[in-house]
């Protein structure tokens, strides 16, 4: 089970790269701009 969550993971992975070129590269956002973005909130909240 541990293998087929993993590949279905990656296939996750692939169909949302290949979307992400045509939705303006949303995952570099969702990758990047989101979790820093809160890791900042976090700080300055903290």
């Amino acid at each position: 089970m541990v293998q087929a969550s993993f590949s279905e993971r990656l296939i996750i992975v692939f169909w949302h790269v290949n979307n992400s070129w045509f939705s303006c590269g949303f995952l570099n956002w969702e990758l990047f701009v989101l979790p820093t973005g809160l890791l900042n909130l976090i700080g300055k909240h903290s």
